[in-house]
């Protein structure tokens, strides 16, 4: 039996890995003889560009950056193995879960 899993991450609890992890160790305890593939997947948005560093075997690069609230934040952008295409997620500086909850009402 061959069990493929493209799950994407639930926002805020579980990244794409994370969730493919913890779904296939269960498989194993239910099918031992199963072969599991994990492909890590995202929407375009929060966990995008670990899934696409993971696949180009990718380098992540770190600086700052202003938030929506125009705060300095530490954040990152990947490079990709190729060297020559550089990916970013706008989540990682702009994304709600970047707010307190008083901020989101302003």
């Amino acid at each position: 039996m061959k069990i493929v899993l493209a799950i994407d991450s639930f926002k805020g609890s579980l990244t794409s890995f994370e969730a493919e992890k913890t779904v296939a160790e269960a498989i194993a305890q239910c099918f031992p003889t199963a072969t599991v593939d994990c492909i890590p997947i995202a929407d375009g948005g929060e966990g995008t560009l670990s899934v696409l560093l993971h696949t180009s075997h990718g380098t992540y690069r770190h600086l700052q950056a202003n938030n929506p609230c125009m705060e300095i934040i530490p954040t990152q952008y990947g490079i990709a193995g190729d060297g020559q295409t550089a990916y970013l997620e706008m989540a990682a500086v702009s994304g709600l879960p970047l707010l307190k909850e008083e901020q989101k009402t302003q």
